[in-house]
């Protein structure tokens, strides 16, 4: 996900499917939390945000390449995110929930856990 190509075989009804994801009660944290960092990739590539590739004149803007994730961005995720009209509800009830308390308090006890590993091995 970290390459800027290679994404022109993703469309509308993939990144409808992520939302569904995210949507569903049935879903479960380990299966929302990579759906929820796709789509957060596809709301970041803004076209506005390609790297221009030399000089652009103000009046034209940069050439995105076909394959380039940068032709998404918040516009093409929202359409999709109007076909489940209880999208916003859902994944504000998810941030709530103990599930997902859960698994932040392990993140935070990882990230000690190696802070201080890494403390001793400077030692």
């Amino acid at each position: 996900m970290d390459l800027e190509y290679g994404w022109s075989s993703l469309n509308d009804a993939f990144i409808l499917r992520i939302v569904r994801v995210l949507t569903s009660q049935q879903s479960l944290v380990n299966v929302t939390r990579p759906a929820t960092v796709i789509l957060k990739k596809f709301v970041e590539a803004e076209p506005t945000n390609h790297p221009s590739q030399g000089a652009s004149s103000s009046q034209d803007p940069p050439r995105i390449p076909a394959d380039s994730v940068y032709r998404y961005g918040f516009k093409a995720v929202y359409v999709q995110m109007q076909k489940e009209p209880n999208f916003m509800q859902t994944v504000i009830q998810r941030l709530g929930s103990a599930e997902t308390a859960t698994v932040q308090y392990r993140s935070e006890i990882w990230s000690r856990t190696l802070s201080d590993s890494a403390d001793q091995v400077l030692s």
